[in-house]
């Protein structure tokens, strides 16, 4: 793992109060040429492992739904290897609204305020009133290996499985059992390089 160098410049100990307390995901999508298919979410930090189909009529809408379900008076972090390909699938329909002005951006969508960067890193934050805090964080910026390189080094008992015939072209359901494994296995990679960035964050006292 590496820090970043927006980071390595602005390094400094968070002595500020105390923290709220964080909860750690690791999140992946998976499309049908280009358009949302499904969203994965896994965590071991709570009990989350779910697979939610869509489609780029309701993607957005059940993104946002579940950030509206997460734990009050918490930070929830959810890491995504490439955020800037899976954050288009995420808030797709309102995705154009990611470049309008440049790089930054910020909107409302179903109660919420969306702010952040688009680019190389893309960071996103997510609130809706003062009790939902969602940070969505690109692993991609400290780890610039492969999925199936980082599952080697951070969760070796869950290799990256090898992928479907025609993903990406097929609409895949729930039904397909081998699709569903395959899809939250690297949501599962994702946590656990996220669990190692949390680890380098401590080691540097950076707040997130």
């Amino acid at each position: 793992l590496t820090v970043p160098r927006f980071l390595q410049e602005g390094i400094k100990p968070n002595r500020k109060g105390a923290r709220m307390e964080k909860l750690i995901y690791g999140v992946d999508t998976e499309t049908v040429r280009g358009k949302p298919l499904s969203m994965q979410f896994y965590s071991e930090d709570i009990a989350c492992d779910e697979i939610i189909f869509c489609n780029e009529r309701d993607a957005r809408k059940k993104f946002l739904k579940w950030c509206s379900m997460r734990r009050r008076k918490c930070l929830h972090v959810i890491y995504i290897h490439n955020l800037k390909f899976d954050i288009i699938e995420l808030l797709w329909g309102m995705h154009e609204r990611l470049i309008e002005d440049g790089s930054e951006f910020s909107f409302s969508a179903d109660g919420f305020d969306i702010r952040g960067f688009y680019g190389t890193p893309t960071h996103c934050t997510l609130r809706k009133g003062s009790d939902v805090h969602i940070v969505l964080v690109d692993s991609f910026s400290f780890y610039r290996g492969s999925l199936a390189k980082a599952a080697a080094l951070y969760c070796p008992g869950l290799p990256k499985l090898r992928r479907p015939a025609a993903i990406g072209e097929r609409t895949y359901t729930a039904s397909n059992t081998r699709f569903v494994e395959y899809a939250m296995r690297d949501a599962q990679i994702t946590f656990h390089i996220g669990k190692a960035i949390e680890e380098l964050h401590r080691e540097f006292d950076l707040k997130q």
